[in-house]
């Protein structure tokens, strides 16, 4: 079952933390005089710490440093440091009297992190005891609310351990120890947290009716606006109501839409996502619908993968266990009781493997004088590499920008050259309707057998031009000087060939080619019947066989690319 703890926001408002710009500073000062421990060994045991830097911080700048490392949960170890040596002060009478309630605080955060990073559930019982005492005789009613609530939490996370022993009961009684606590306390920070985790034990274990007192009460209190988990408690509430009152439809509606607020931690919002999700699994279980139930832990497992929270995991291959069991489907039962089993074993040797941690933590602190004299040397170094790498950023931007002006220039150019075969191709259209209108039909005159005359030659340019501008054989790929000379009717091709380069200026091929790429242009521009073709396809359709021989002979006769005008035609749709 999904816990959940109070975050750093209480934490830090019981540690007296400014949230202004004066705490930011005093942070960094703290972090960067503290940055070596960072990259130390892990330190699992609270025995002779000689680490000078850390040893001379005050109690309440330790608190508030180990607070913000146990938030980041990324650095556990520099947290765990932090707390010993506040635990350290307080057996060697070291703190003055304001001071017990930072060590019974410290106690109180060594026992979440032996709980939810470390899984070493001994020490975390241990820890909050001591700290819950602690507490009691500073008469710190704030704070035994949350020891009450995570000694709840330790017990069910032992149960993903141990769930057939579990007694849920107890656990059921402890958050309701602590929500009144809370109420009596005012601590209304906590209030909602406290809550939400005793309505999700009692709703998975069908206890409701232990737990109708504290519901009602809660649901009728007025909390200040600044608690942004009483949202999500009010509506579980309200929802749970609904199921008690026989309403369940309603109920799982309301259970749907869980207001999870974005201001909340990270942590927080992953879990009370879960735990939305684990009511809902629980409320389609109730009422015997396999699918959403399934719906349910799959959207649990993909949360706590994804998240790399092996404690709920746990739980969710006991879900898919218990639920494939209830289905008689014994092959994937068993498969997932496996996966459970398995799970459950790494984090019982996680355990074992924070006591040899604990071993080794001596021999780490020998090499922290070591390793502070290397600091300054790692922190030049690392200065080095930061200035190489803006160095190389800026480069790179450099060249990007480069590029970029680059890419502008040949666009421009495109856009001209673009223009330009556009113009080109409308003044040939205009001049090929002009000739139509006005040119009279020429006769076939029959050939001679002299030489080429200037009727001849007229006569040729004539035909010549009438197949180039509408015969679609000239788009075949079988197009040729001999075809053409059989279509005007020349005696000779020779008499063809030189018609073309004495009239219009350049050989057989340059001319075909010139026609070819000028209707290539007109098809890529009409979207409307040629969209749907590749620029492959439309090469082919104008007699070019080689896609490669296309692209070349079309950049020569436009001074652009197929897939480059293609695009200019796409920008400029109506031209």
């Amino acid at each position: 079952m999904a816990l959940i703890d109070i975050d750093l926001e209480e934490r830090s408002k019981r540690l007296g933390m400014v949230h202004g710009w004066r705490w930011r500073l005093a942070l960094v000062m703290l972090l960067l005089s503290c940055s070596v421990v960072q990259s130390s060994a892990v330190e699992n045991s609270p025995h002779q710490l000689s680490n000078p830097q850390w040893l001379q911080l005050p109690t309440d700048s330790l608190s508030k440093l180990g607070g913000y490392y146990l938030d980041k949960r990324n650095i556990p170890d520099s947290a765990y440091l932090c707390f010993s040596i506040v635990i350290d002060r307080y057996h060697e009478n070291q703190l003055k009297k304001e001071e017990l309630k930072l060590a019974a605080r410290a106690m109180h955060d060594m026992g979440v992190l032996h709980m939810r990073v470390y899984y070493d559930f001994i020490k975390a019982n241990t820890y909050l005891l001591m700290g819950q005492d602690l507490a009691m005789k500073c008469n710190d009613s704030i704070d035994i609310p949350l020891f009450s609530n995570s000694l709840a939490n330790l017990y069910l996370a032992n149960s993903v351990l141990s769930p057939e022993s579990t007694d849920y009961k107890a656990i059921v009684g402890q958050y309701k120890r602590a929500f009144h606590d809370a109420v009596k306390a005012e601590n209304w920070r906590a209030l909602p947290t406290i809550c939400v985790n005793v309505m999700n034990v009692a709703f998975g274990e069908d206890m409701l009716p232990l737990i109708a007192g504290e519901i009602e009460a809660y649901s009728q209190l007025e909390m200040p606006d600044t608690i942004i988990r009483h949202d999500y408690c009010k509506a579980l509430c309200h929802g749970m109501l609904l199921w008690q009152q026989g309403e369940q439809e309603q109920a799982i509606e309301t259970f749907k839409v869980l207001p999870v607020s974005h201001k909340l931690p990270w942590y927080n919002q992953i879990e009370f996502e879960y735990l939305k999700h684990e009511i809902l699994y629980h409320a389609f279980l109730k009422r015997k619908d396999p699918a959403a139930t399934l719906a349910e832990i799959q959207a649990m497992e993909n949360l706590v993968v994804h998240e790399n929270l092996p404690d709920c995991l746990t739980d969710v291959y006991r879900y898919y266990y218990l639920f494939y069991r209830s289905q008689n489907n014994p092959a994937l039962a068993d498969k997932y009781e496996l996966l459970w089993h398995r799970q459950r074993d790494q984090v019982i040797q996680q355990t074992h493997f924070n006591d040899m941690r604990d071993a080794d933590f001596m021999m780490q602190m020998g090499k922290k004088d070591e390793q502070m004299r290397n600091i300054e040397h790692k922190r030049k170094v690392q200065q080095g590499i930061l200035w190489v790498i803006v160095a190389t950023m800026l480069l790179v931007l450099g060249l990007l920008w480069m590029l970029y002006r680059k890419y502008q220039q040949v666009n421009e150019q495109n856009q001209v050259l673009y223009h330009r075969i556009q113009e080109s191709l409308a003044a040939e259209d205009t001049m090929r309707q002009l000739h139509a209108q006005s040119a009279p039909a020429v006769e076939k005159p029959k050939y001679r057998h002299t030489p080429l005359d200037e009727d001849t030659r007229a006569s040729l340019i004539e035909r010549i031009s009438s197949v180039m501008e509408s015969s679609p054989e000239v788009f075949s790929d079988t197009f040729s000087l001999d075809r053409l000379s059989e279509m005007v009717e020349a005696k000779h091709s020779n008499y063809v060939s030189q018609v073309i380069n004495e009239h219009f200026g350049c050989n057989f091929n340059a001319m075909v080619n010139d026609r070819r790429i000028k209707e290539a242009c007109r098809r890529m521009s009409d979207v409307e019947h040629y969209g749907n073709q590749t620029i492959k396809a439309i090469a082919q359709s104008v007699g070019f066989n080689s896609h490669s021989n296309f692209v070349n002979t079309f950049k020569k006769f436009t001074g652009l690319t197929p897939s480059a005008y293609l695009k200019l035609t796409r920008t400029h749709p109506d031209e």
